[in-house]
């Protein structure tokens, strides 16, 4: 099985549904996140998808070393200074 992981700085519940849907066929998918954009997703069950917060440049290490083999999507390229920016423009 394919695994696909998305670098997505900050989630919000649209984005999060985009990937489950992914995930229902077949692929396994894991976003990372900083920020969940003031959302907690409100009811939305999340059933196929794993989300994990990505807090420091450690983590970002950890997760590339472990998933080498994986199709990395990083949507964060960013200008501005912020720590989350900062964190996953360095994994990139």
């Amino acid at each position: 099985m394919k695994r696909v992981i998305f670098w997505a700085q900050t989630l919000n519940m649209h984005i999060v549904s985009s990937f489950e849907e992914l995930a229902k066929f077949g692929v396994e998918v894991m976003a990372l996140y900083y920020s969940r954009a003031n959302r907690n997703y409100g009811d939305l069950t999340i059933k196929y998808l794993n989300l994990k917060r990505i807090s420091t440049k450690d983590d970002a290490d950890r997760i590339i070393d472990e998933s080498k083999d994986c199709i990395h999507v990083n949507s964060t390229f960013k200008l501005y200074d912020d720590d989350g920016v900062r964190i996953f423009n360095y994994a990139l």
